[in-house]
């Protein structure tokens, strides 16, 4: 059995686990018996039952610094960028950075889930290949708690269980309807990565909307994410039998809201690419061509292969986000009148750089009735940039 020490960040507060003493040699996260599931196990800590402290940045948030510093991204052919000090990890050699970042087989992110605090990834992402899909982090788990909170809970149960049910909007056969019941929701992500926020919402279908009645669906111009995103939806309803959305639609290959109908979404959620890039990465090349490549267990397309250059075009296009952060994000928030429903509602992600008080005041402009407010924030720490969930919707 691998043990595993536990860490956490001064600089940005995040804990995560690395495999202190190996089983044998290689073994890791994703080969130890232990953590089968692709999650870690209770950690050992440190003597005093503390975890160790480490100054700088944590893995996760160093990487991400690494890819939007100039000339800097990660997956660069195998170079290696030691971390501060750390001592842990395979050999006691602490850890680099190589193709797709630091090595998670040594390492694991620990996250907070609002239900309980979880030892590994949140949903199963064992099946990911992040070398060609974005990896959750902080992004992701604060539209976990979004989603999951008090506030955001009671809104959606109240308009969507509550909906006015004469001449109501129904967002599956876009006509209206005069039945007692309101139509099921229609739940779609943009741009889902790894999937792990469009599969904790069909996972907690019924404790987030009150219903199991829910239809999910996700868009993704990398292929490989959309096939990833499906197996982790599968792999979390499966751990969720009681709770999970009973219409899992599919991951569909698309640029933003393209594939959508008018009027089809209920619940659309966004966590794009925002980071402030001097240009947006080129869509050309995203689609792979046919060969002998990864097989779907390891997070790939199979039948699929790409090049270094390709994997990271896939990557750029998760996080770059243009001008102000803001290109790929103002071309999905003009087409919200579009496809969202008379009952609709939109989740956005922002960070400060995005000047979000004047992104507010453009979806303000949209006309009578369109609302919109921060439900959530991340806080600020040790200068990252404080992150923010919009919600959009009409009264």
């Amino acid at each position: 059995m691998c043990t595993t020490d536990h860490y956490r960040s001064r600089a940005c507060g995040h804990h995560w686990l690395a495999i202190a003493r190996p089983c044998y040699p290689g073994s890791g996260f994703r080969f130890c018996r232990t953590f089968g599931d692709g999650h870690a196990r209770e950690p050992s800590n440190s003597s005093d039952g503390h975890p160790f402290r480490v100054d700088g940045l944590c893995p996760a948030c160093d990487e991400r610094e690494l890819r939007r510093g100039p000339g800097r991204f990660v997956g660069g052919g195998g170079y290696g960028y030691g971390y501060g000090g750390f001592v842990g990890g395979y050999g006691g050699g602490g850890y680099g950075y190589g193709y797709g970042g630091y090595d998670r087989n040594l390492v694991r992110m620990v996250v907070d889930i609002r239900d309980r605090r979880r030892w590994g990834t949140g949903p199963n992402t064992s099946h990911v290949a992040y070398e060609r899909i974005y990896e959750p982090a902080e992004d992701s788990f604060l539209l976990l708690d979004t989603l999951s909170s008090a506030s955001e809970t009671a809104f959606l149960q109240k308009r969507f269980l509550h909906y006015p049910s004469s001449s109501s909007f129904s967002s599956t056969t876009n006509t209206t309807t005069t039945s007692s019941t309101p139509p099921p929701p229609l739940v779609v992500e943009i741009g889902p990565g790894s999937g792990v926020v469009i599969a904790f919402a069909t996972a907690h279908a019924q404790p987030i909307f009150g219903t199991r009645h829910v239809l999910t669906a996700a868009i993704d111009i990398n292929l490989h994410a959309c096939r990833a995103t499906e197996t982790t939806v599968i792999k979390a309803c499966a751990a969720h039998p009681s709770t999970h959305g009973l219409g899992f639609l599919g991951a569909l290959q698309g640029d933003l809201t393209t594939p959508l109908r008018n009027g089809a979404v209920d619940v659309l959620v966004f966590n794009p690419p925002y980071v402030p890039t001097a240009e947006l990465p080129e869509m050309r090349g995203v689609e792979v061509e046919g060969g002998i490549g990864m097989g779907m267990e390891g997070g790939g397309v199979e039948g699929m292969k790409t090049t270094f250059e390709e994997d990271s075009r896939l990557l750029a296009l998760s996080y770059a986000g243009g001008r102000d952060g803001m290109e790929t994000t103002e071309r999905l928030i003009a087409s919200l009148p579009r496809v969202l429903s008379a009952r609709g509602c939109a989740y956005v992600l922002l960070c400060a750089q995005n000047k979000p008080e004047e992104v507010k005041e453009r979806i303000r402009g949209f006309g009578e009735g369109w609302c919109v407010e921060t439900v959530r924030d991340s806080g600020k720490q040790a200068g990252w940039e404080k992150l923010q969930i919009i919600r959009i919707w009409r009264e």
